[in-house]
């Protein structure tokens, strides 16, 4: 028996014959397939082979498969393939709350505008006078308990400004490793030692102090900041007096000490 016989026998069975009953003549049918193909009796995987598609497409269009993977306007593609859609914000147009509206205008404040004339009076809104002296009080003291009640240590507010003029500078040329002492060689030494030698440097360095040490054991106990809380706050205070802040800003991050 052929292919073609087979095909019109199954084609000639009737529903009793075909209702989950064996097939008279026909139980074992493999040799339908190896008559057909002449593959192995013995392959499993070849003894029924696949129907054929009957409704498969054949003109498929080569950008089908792209226009699949392209993004909608309103989703974005990541780098590494996550599809990041655009959601419009739940909720009504509701009231803002007050605190969130701002009725202050962004950059300088007037009393910074009215005070800026050059660099000097632009640092000066932010670190004043009354910094500097509570600055130069403590370095003062600080020298003398050191030295001894009867030492004659003093430095001026003029000294501060030159003192704190040399840190930016060192701190603008930092990035080339360059040492302190350095500054005062044969080629940065002419503009150091015309705003204060080496040795006067060395002296406010050493004694720089922003609290006085006699009084800071009893202020610990109930600030822990309380090495440098008065020209903090007085710092902070000229910050808000000087500059107002839009809706749009970043702060940087402050590490405290804490055991939280």
């Amino acid at each position: 028996m052929n292919v073609q016989e087979a095909l019109a026998l199954l084609n000639r069975l009737s529903e009793e014959e075909s209702d989950g009953r064996e097939v008279s003549g026909l139980s074992d049918v493999s040799w339908v397939c190896s008559a057909s193909d002449g593959s192995s009796d013995s392959d499993p995987e070849r003894s029924h082979p696949d129907p054929p598609l009957e409704d498969a497409p054949t003109d498929v269009p080569a950008h089908a498969e792209v226009c699949a993977t392209e993004p909608s306007p309103a989703q974005e593609i990541g780098k590494d393939g996550t599809v990041w859609t655009v959601m419009e914000p739940c909720g009504g147009t509701g009231r803002r709350q007050i605190q969130n509206i701002l009725t202050e205008s962004a950059g300088p404040t007037l009393h910074a505008r009215g005070n800026i004339t050059d660099k000097l009076t632009a640092f000066m809104c932010l670190c004043d006078s009354e910094m500097l002296e509570e600055i130069r009080d403590c370095t003062i003291a600080e020298a003398r308990r050191e030295n001894g009640d009867r030492a004659t240590w003093d430095v001026s507010i003029m000294e501060r400004k030159a003192f704190i003029a040399l840190l930016y500078v060192r701190g603008a040329y930092c990035g080339k490793n360059i040492e302190m002492e350095s500054f005062w060689s044969e080629q940065w030494g002419n503009a150091f030692n015309a705003t204060l030698s080496r040795n006067r440097f060395r002296d406010i360095m050493c004694y720089l102090r922003f609290d006085k040490k006699e009084t800071r054991r009893c202020r610990l106990t109930t600030d822990k900041f309380t090495h440098v809380r008065k020209v903090w706050d007085r710092f902070v205070h000229n910050s808000i007096a000087s500059y107002s802040p839009g809706s749009d800003i970043t702060v940087d991050e402050q590490l405290f000490p804490t055991k939280a």
